[in-house]
């Protein structure tokens, strides 16, 4: 083999190695994310924010604010949030009953951080939302999934008013956010499907009720949810109540119904 040929098989072998060390790093560098922690005055229904020392902060990603789906922080917002482990799979979805706030302090990170595209599978009012938006993706944070304050998810999924001006930083508000439509029970089972008909009429637009209970003369208001939702193969409902007298610790029931002979058990 002649010299030329053995320097041209030389420079091809290194191009083909450089092209496979590109291709090998790719994987690395989409997964390479970084976001910053918001440093604005950030007021959410009123309440202002401490987002200098949160454990879980608002952050910003290519110029987009990013919101924490942590338990508290979602439920203070209206918003539920439902792991499902088997599935691996996070269901958000909005028209909840709203709670009181509940600050979530810890170590909290500075300036930028590392963020992850989710392995799990996220639905946003029942609808698969992960890669919709390869601009302004659901990333994951210490745990926690995050989505973009876009008017696609803030408003159009959430119903969430927001703005921004230089002296009072970012105002999220979504105490008039429209409140969830309970699903008309459809399991197949007819007596079942009544009994479901006369809890969802028994509630408030949005499966809201302020409840009763009586005792020994005494009466007991409380706040209580009822919902009921078809999946595909699954019928969801469940039922909870905010601490009262004699219940300190709430209220909750949830039941699963799934396809059997042609009805749900």
């Amino acid at each position: 083999m002649s010299t030329i040929n053995k320097t041209f098989l030389r420079v091809l072998l290194a191009i083909a190695c450089c092209i496979a060390l590109a291709f090998s790093l790719l994987p690395q560098a989409e997964a390479a994310m970084r976001a910053d922690v918001v440093t604005g005055k950030v007021t959410l229904n009123g309440q202002v924010i401490d987002n200098k020392n949160a454990k879980y902060p608002l952050l910003t990603y290519s110029n987009i604010t990013y919101f924490p789906m942590t338990y508290q922080l979602s439920r203070f917002m209206g918003v539920e949030t439902d792991w499902n482990n088997a599935a691996k799979s996070l269901n958000i979805t909005a028209g909840g009953a709203q709670s009181a706030y509940v600050a979530e302090t810890g170590k909290a990170p500075r300036g930028s951080v590392s963020v992850t595209l989710p392995s799990y599978k996220v639905y946003i009012n029942s609808a698969l939302s992960n890669d919709v938006d390869d601009t302004w993706p659901i990333f994951n944070y210490n745990g926690v999934t995050y989505f973009p304050l876009t008017f696609r998810y803030a408003y159009e999924s959430f119903g969430w008013g927001y703005q921004w001006d230089a002296e009072n930083g970012l105002r999220i508000d979504t105490t008039s956010a429209p409140a969830r439509v309970p699903t008309e029970p459809n399991t197949g089972d007819t007596a079942l499907d009544k009994a479901l008909t006369i809890l969802n009429n028994s509630y408030a637009a949005g499966g809201k009720y302020r409840g009763t209970l009586e005792s020994g003369g005494k009466k007991t208001s409380f706040d209580s949810v009822l919902d009921v939702n078809n999946r595909a193969d699954t019928v969801y409902v469940n039922f909870t109540a905010e601490p009262f007298q004699p219940f300190d610790g709430g209220v909750s029931y949830s039941v699963n119904y799934y396809p059997k002979n042609g009805g749900f058990v």
